[in-house]
């Protein structure tokens, strides 16, 4: 049973208090803690990686050896020197799962941008490395969860290059399931950011909850969080069942809300049922 408070208080002014029960191996997740209901709070879903890397090995450290069978080479966005590095599936990284959507960039890894893009720093220089807000987005959240390395198919791949575009997209189900977390937008595109991820999210803060107020107390009945609707823009798109059924560990951004689902547990941002 978890219960939510709103405070008035000029301290806690538009935020929330999330109260859970102490106990059970994610205690130290669901302690008490200040939410602030327009942004997502990074250090939740960090504690949430990070807890499911340390207890849950045996189920989610596991990936099929049929999978593995074929492990070429791949690159990877190096967010510490801000390249492109050539790297193994066997390097801890993260993976984006998106819907392009309408052309915002044409800027691609291509034969006559790899040089380039494999050049320290290159991805700091916007009027070369001109991104949509979502790859932005990815690459803060990545770091903001302590990892190094990104794989996004449009930048890590070489789009004119048949050859190795069809070695890599042979090799997506080992991508997704040797990444340690995948990142999904599940409704929206390139266009829209994270939503609820501050000054790399969309422009609109996440969607609040409701609040059912009483004439001596205000009462918060939080919004939970379902499957993901059959209706959504990342549904339709092909490759992305086999994305989320090779993947360990999602990041999930949908409708304002932020869901961390692994192969033993689903948290939410705003609640936590860990089984």
């Amino acid at each position: 049973m978890a219960f939510k408070v709103y405070v008035d208080s000029p301290i806690l002014k538009d935020r929330e208090l999330f109260l859970k029960p102490l106990s059970g191996a994610d205690s130290e997740i669901s302690s008490i803690r200040s939410i602030d209901p327009d942004f997502i709070d990074t250090s939740f879903a960090q504690a949430c990686l990070q807890n499911c890397m340390d207890n849950h090995s045996s189920e989610c450290g596991k990936t099929d050896d049929s999978v593995l069978r074929y492990r070429p080479q791949i690159f990877l966005l190096d967010l510490h020197d801000h390249c492109l590095v050539s790297a193994s599936v066997e390097d801890e990284f993260v993976a984006l799962s998106y819907v392009w959507g309408p052309a915002v960039s044409t800027f691609e890894c291509r034969k006559d941008t790899l040089v380039r893009l494999l050049e320290k720093g290159c991805l700091n220089d916007q009027s070369f490395f001109s991104v949509p807000p979502l790859i932005s987005a990815a690459m803060e959240f990545t770091q903001q969860m302590k990892k190094r390395y990104l794989w996004v198919d449009r930048y890590c791949i070489v789009q004119d290059d048949d050859q190795h575009k069809h070695e890599q997209v042979m090799a997506m189900g080992v991508v997704y399931a040797r990444a340690c977390l995948t990142i999904i937008l599940a409704d929206g595109d390139a266009r829209t950011g994270l939503t609820g991820l501050g000054k790399y999210g969309t422009a609109q803060p996440r969607n609040r909850n409701i609040f059912h107020g009483t004439n001596n107390s205000p009462i918060l009945y939080g919004l939970r969080y379902h499957s993901i609707p059959a209706d959504c823009s990342w549904v339709k798109r092909g490759w992305t069942f086999q994305e989320q059924m090779f993947s360990r560990r999602m990041a999930i951004f949908i409708e304002g809300k932020f869901v961390f689902r692994c192969r033993t547990s689903s948290q939410e941002d705003f609640e936590i049922d860990s089984q």
